[in-house]
This record gives C-alpha cells, structure tokens and sequence, in this order.
C-alpha cells in the first residue's frame, strides 16, 4: 500500500494526521464543485450550510477534547435550522430544538455518521449512553442540552444498519 504518490503524500494518508480544524478550513478553500460533492455525500444541498455545520462541529469536539462543559452550555456556533428543501429528512424535526444547545449537533453528527458510513451504530448507541446518563435532581440531561420532548421517537436514533 503506498504512502506517497509523485513524491509526495497522498491525501488520503495526509488527512489521516490532520486536525478536524484543519479538515474545516480546507473544506471551506474548496472550489464550489469539489465542496458540492462532499455536500452532497452528506444530504446537505448547499456548501455553505455544511461549512456552517462542520464548524459547529468543530467547536463541540474542541470543547469535549479539553474537557469543558457541554451538556449544559450554548454553543459557540449555533448551527443554522435546515431548511426543508436542502437537508435530508433526517434533519427535519431539528426545526423545533434549540440550535444553541448541544442536540441539534448530535443530531448532525448522527446524520454525517449514517450518511458517510451507513454501517454505523452511533445514532443508537447514542441513544442508549442518552438512556443511562443520570441528571441531578430535578433536571434531565435531556432538557438542560436543548433536546426535544420526542426525540427518542425519531427514526435516526433507531437507524440500524442491517435494515438499509
């Protein structure tokens, strides 16, 4: 398997050691039919809400990789409500929860997960830490982290990728 190709690494290999900032920003340097591809590949018709997206994302794992506070905080980048016309179904009921807590962006996580690896279990698995995740009195995780009433009833947190 060979690492280099004209002398230099191939970008397969080199996205292997890159950070996810970094993956961001060249995403956002992309010609407009290169980042439409890659929209594409994640059901989101427009590169600048996935640009929009994969930073938010961004700023969730920076924070959960130096240990801050999550479940409970707004988010930096609040990511935009989907519009209908250009996001998956998946992505719908998104429309109700609060785009400045922490739901919505495991929602997308979920969808990217399903989306580039349809063999994932991450939407259930998700679902079931979501289960065991204890709340201090009077509270539940869930609503502290912006999620909605329902969403446990939604079909991307019961996704198995047998049945696709």
């Amino acid at each position: 398997m060979p690492m280099k190709v004209g002398g230099t690494i191939a970008p397969g290999c080199g996205s292997e050691f890159m950070s996810f900032g970094l993956l961001v920003r060249l995403y956002s340097l992309l010609g407009h039919r290169e980042a439409e591809k890659i929209a594409n590949l994640v059901a989101i018709r427009d590169r600048k809400l996935v640009h929009r997206y994969l930073k938010a994302l961004n700023a969730l794992r920076n924070d959960c990789a130096h240990h801050c506070r999550v479940w409970n905080r707004s988010t930096i980048y609040p990511p935009a409500k989907p519009p209908k016309k250009l996001t998956d179904e998946r992505l719908h009921h998104l429309h109700g929860a609060d785009s400045s807590r922490v739901y919505p962006l495991a929602a997308l996580t979920g969808h990217f997960a399903i989306q580039l690896n349809p063999a994932t279990n991450w939407p259930r698995k998700f679902k079931e830490v979501m289960g065991k995740f204890p709340g201090p009195p009077g509270m539940t995780p869930e609503q502290q982290m912006g999620f909605p009433a329902d969403w446990r009833t939604e079909p991307m947190w019961s996704y198995d990728p047998k049945a696709s």
